[in-house]
């Protein structure tokens, strides 16, 4: 079963962001969600899940010296990033934020990170805990499930989706 490309999806949260990935790649449906849905299918770490990887430990480094040059260049153009908190912002919005120091990351730990890799697509599920310092002061440190889409583009993977979720310390 496919999706056509262009398909308006009605639906909110975690799955719909995969859907309307997924419709706008042409991705059979079916795969993506036995992926999602079925925890315990481990895929072995072959170059592609290692690449993917390797772009997640860029991203991580970079948010934390502020490099806005390495995050333009595996950051999507059509890249939408969700706050925990519910904020949306654009890939311009996020970059210049961080440009203008709104926002700094004392530190930023991965706890988990699952990598599923779907045609041209990547997922990333996980968890993680950072310490943020905005214009008002260190901000208490927020731990958060995440999920980033990435897409194979030009042979080089680009994150064109994040969402988190804030959840409590400790949380498995």
């Amino acid at each position: 079963m496919r999706i056509k490309p262009g398909l308006t999806i009605a639906t909110g949260g975690f799955l719909g962001g995969v859907v309307a990935t997924v419709a706008l790649l042409r991705i059979p449906v079916k795969r993506v969600f036995s992926s999602i849905l079925h925890p315990r299918m481990r895929t072995p770490a072959g170059p592609e899940i290692k690449q993917v990887l390797a772009v997640e430990a860029m991203r991580v480094q970079a948010l934390l010296d502020a490099d806005i040059a390495v995050l333009d260049q595996i950051t999507a153009q059509d890249y939408v990033h969700v706050e925990s908190n519910g904020r949306r912002r654009s890939k311009t919005e996020f970059l210049d934020g961080l440009a203008r120091s709104e926002y700094r990351f004392e530190s930023f730990v991965i706890d988990e990170n699952r990598v599923r890799i779907v045609g041209p697509v990547a997922i990333v599920t996980g968890r993680y805990h950072n310490d943020i310092r905005t214009r008002d002061g260190l901000q208490p440190t927020k731990y958060a499930r995440h999920i980033r889409v990435y897409v194979k583009d030009g042979g080089r993977w680009r994150n064109i989706a994040h969402q988190a979720t804030q959840i409590p310390p400790h949380a498995p």
